[in-house]
């Protein structure tokens, strides 16, 4: 089984976020699980977020350049599927058409 313990909030001033941060910490502390204070962080959407190998701004998303290099280096016929879904999730139709490609060239071999 496999589960995510990452999580973002999003809040509309510093102090909404902050005090956010403070009660999730609060409740985790509660459950007996502890927060990594190196990755405990409020930061600003406008300087990008890394999350989950997106990255995230306020006016769109796309895959960290390190996750679209493992696609397509890993990318093949049984897989594509689903790195084509994952790809239009967060990316422009230019690399949709790209990844289009590579399968192309896979099915022709």
């Amino acid at each position: 089984m496999r589960y995510g313990d990452d999580w973002l909030c999003f809040s509309q001033t510093q102090t909404e976020a902050s005090a956010s941060q403070h009660i999730g910490s609060a409740f985790l502390e509660s459950i007996s699980l502890a927060v990594n204070p190196e990755l405990d962080q409020v930061q600003a959407v406008k300087k990008g977020i890394k999350y989950l190998g997106v990255e995230i701004w306020p006016n769109g998303r796309r895959l960290q350049k390190s996750i679209r290099r493992r696609i397509l280096k890993q990318l093949g016929l049984p897989n594509q599927g689903s790195y084509r879904t994952l790809v239009k999730s967060h990316e422009n139709p230019k690399y949709i058409k790209l990844l289009d490609w590579q399968v192309l060239e896979l099915d022709n071999f």
